[in-house]
């Protein structure tokens, strides 16, 4: 009985010390209004790039990345084999806005 309770009673510890860690706080991403931005152009990873001036594209395409959250949730693959899978970049006429 008594190997029963210290068996508890370390499970009870691994599960606090394991459950107690700290999470990374990420910044919100600051988009530009809808109205200022005029085209967004996406770079694929394998370098083909497209730009699209469509206004409700644009809206739409604000509406999914801002309403974007951080998850806790395992990656897919721990260990990328590349560190560039594409870009997108915000511009406002010429000059771009942001890049994400």
């Amino acid at each position: 009985m008594r190997e029963k309770g210290l068996l508890i009673c370390f499970v009870m510890i691994v599960m606090l010390v394991t459950g107690c860690g700290n999470k990374t706080n990420v910044p919100a991403l600051g988009l530009p209004d809808t109205e200022e931005i005029t085209a967004v152009t996406v770079i694929t990873i394998d370098g083909f790039s497209c730009s699209c001036s469509d206004r409700e594209w644009i809206e739409q395409f604000v509406s999914v990345i801002s309403s974007a959250q951080a998850t806790d949730k395992a990656a897919i693959q721990d260990y990328p084999a590349s560190n560039y899978y594409g870009e997108f970049i915000i511009l406002n006429d010429e000059e771009v806005m942001e890049c994400i």
